[in-house]
């Protein structure tokens, strides 16, 4: 057996992710994220689009393919503490899921109902977010309620 230490793994996510995270997720959205997880290193992957409220400032899923799957992925470089919630807007069936994740590890998921995430992330090393959505009929949600 070969076991893989927490830095190697979040160096062999990390690297799985690279090509994907090509797109610009738009000033106000990319403001956002950087709210809500304090990253300057992040992007988007998948079919979707996501913007963010003028009013509210949360992020919302827009369009895409029903069954694809759509990441927002940010690297935090120090330690912080998390606190949002995250749903499903406007399902109409089975088929959406939400899915946070830290360093590869699942923290939290939602197929509707609002599910709040508080999360100190500490330590001097690198630290993967990354919020993961199946897309059925509904749009996913993240909402910053540190603010």
């Amino acid at each position: 057996l070969h076991r893989v230490d927490r830095r190697q793994r979040q160096m062999c996510i990390r690297d799985s992710y690279k090509i994907n995270l090509t797109l610009d997720p738009g000033q106000l959205a990319g403001s956002r994220i950087t709210a809500l997880t304090g990253a300057s290193k992040f992007g988007i992957s998948g079919d979707a689009t996501w913007s963010a409220g003028s009013v509210t400032g949360d992020l919302k899923s827009f369009g895409g393919v029903i069954g694809a799957t759509n990441r927002i992925i940010a690297e935090v470089d120090a330690s912080t503490s998390i606190n949002f919630e995250m749903e499903i807007d406007g399902a109409e069936g089975p088929g959406d899921v939400l899915v946070f994740y830290v360093d590869g590890i699942k923290v939290a998921e939602t197929d509707g109902p609002a599910v709040t995430v508080e999360q100190d992330l500490e330590g001097s090393g690198v630290h993967l977010l990354m919020w993961e959505f199946k897309r059925g009929s509904g749009n996913a949600v993240i909402r910053n309620v540190a603010q």
